[in-house]
């Protein structure tokens, strides 16, 4: 997933976006209160590109004419990169069984991706052209996307949530949360590195104190951190010696101790090869995130 998000970084759509969007939130202060609550309710939506679009329509009839730059910015960046990214996991969500090509869950925007025969999804040639419909740009994302494909429908939750999709019981609901928050963290990924430029690392050098715990909920943590601008991550990666694990956070506290160093507070959990605990809240946030991003398909109307 990080190789997609890198090489999404060299697409021309996107550097004109971050260069646009940072140009655009550098103008959020308490001087210019629109574009503040616009950003802030952007970031904190936790929706990625969708969360611009919420936005838009949020704060519609509000918009002074100075702010028609970020419609702009929307029209022109946001909502074809939410479309690029949704690519990837209507690719996903697809696979070849018995002679016929089924669908895992629903998507969004499927209005727009249910336009094209599902039966390219048999042939890697067909699916290629409708990958040049949302990259017409030439680069190595094609092949990274077939093997996330590839390893995805070779792990574990995708194997039992096909074995278990003619019960629907309550296994079968586990696996299917875990599904969509597995998707929604494909976004996510994806999207932060974009906005960011990578995945933040934190290891021993910033760690103040490290506090983990298993549990029906997940491997969870709790860390006290310096020297660490985590800004608007949700994902992270941990590294303690030689060991790296990627989790989700939760939660996030910032202090100022008495000798005015900045202390930072995050929870969160441990993902397991994409896959959360049982009773993970943070599966159940994620899950429930996702099924709000099918809310959106009326974007393209509007936009």
């Amino acid at each position: 997933m990080e190789e997609i998000g890198e090489s999404f970084l060299e697409l021309k759509e996107v550097s004109e976006f971050k260069e646009e969007f940072e140009r655009l939130n550098s103008l959020a202060d308490y001087k210019n209160l629109f574009y503040y609550n616009f950003f802030h309710f952007s970031l904190e939506d936790k929706n990625q590109f969708e969360s611009f679009l919420a936005a838009s329509l949020y704060f519609f009839k509000s918009f002074p004419e100075n702010a028609l730059p970020i419609l702009k910015m929307i029209k022109d960046y946001c909502f074809p990169l939410a479309l690029k990214i949704n690519f990837i996991l209507w690719v996903l969500n697809h696979y070849y069984y018995d002679d016929k090509v089924i669908q895992l869950i629903n998507l969004p925007y499927s209005h727009i991706f249910n336009q094209y025969d599902e039966n390219c999804h048999r042939d890697n040639l067909e699916l290629k052209n409708i990958f040049n419909d949302f990259f017409p740009e030439d680069n190595n994302i094609f092949d990274l996307i077939l093997n996330l494909r590839d390893s995805f429908h070779d792990s574990d939750k995708f194997k039992k949530f096909i074995e278990l999709s003619k019960s629907k019981n309550e296994e079968f609901e586990y696996y299917e949360k875990a599904l969509k928050s597995y998707f929604y963290i494909v976004k996510e990924i994806i999207f932060e590195i974009i906005l960011f430029n990578k995945i933040v690392e934190i290891d021993r050098n910033n760690i103040l104190k490290l506090k983990e715990s298993n549990s029906a909920e997940g491997s969870l943590f709790d860390i006290k951190l310096i020297d660490c601008s985590i800004k608007n991550f949700r994902i992270v990666k941990i590294r303690i010696n030689d060991n790296l694990k990627f989790g989700v956070i939760r939660s996030k506290t910032t202090n100022v101790s008495p000798k005015k160093s900045t202390i930072i507070r995050i929870k969160g959990e441990y993902i397991n090869n994409g896959v959360f605990g049982k009773y993970s809240k943070n599966m159940e946030f994620y899950s429930q995130n996702f099924d709000r991003l099918n809310n959106f398909d009326f974007f393209p109307n509007l936009i």
